[in-house]
């Protein structure tokens, strides 16, 4: 029975030997691996160093645009506002001047139409000796 245990010690040997080689390249081929992939990361930060910075670029000019923007609306807004204002204002004096103009020229107007009316009526009176008034 030695000999069976010592085969058996043998092949246990044999196998942790084996086990620790390929373990051995197994840890080999993982920090190969990580160093590549170190490297490839180092790659794509260095490549994506200049696109985040342009992107900030980018949104920063996309936010001075819209500032710009902003304040020329409240401008062209302030503006319809102020020309509103004039317009009103100019309507509303034009109406009153109007009025004004029609008060100052009917009146006057229809007092001298009573006027040569009456004028009329007193020439005709006068000429027709008082007949034929009433069919006026």
């Amino acid at each position: 029975m030695g000999t069976v245990v010592n085969i058996c010690i043998i092949i246990i040997t044999i196998a942790i030997v084996s086990f620790i080689v390929v373990l051995i390249i197994a840890l080999q081929d993982v920090r190969r691996v990580r160093v590549k992939s170190e490297k490839f990361m180092d790659k794509i930060e260095g490549g994506l160093d200049p696109i985040l910075s342009s992107v900030e670029h980018i949104s920063e000019d996309i936010r001075q645009i819209t500032l710009t923007a902003r304040r020329q609306l409240e401008r062209v807004d302030d503006t319809a506002d102020y020309i509103n204002k004039n317009i009103n204002a100019i309507v509303e004096n034009w109406i009153k001047t109007i009025n004004l103009l029609n008060d100052a020229i009917t009146d006057p107007v229809l007092d001298i139409a009573a006027f040569l009316k009456g004028l009329s009526r007193g020439v005709k009176f006068f000429f027709d000796n008082g007949r034929d008034i009433k069919d006026q």
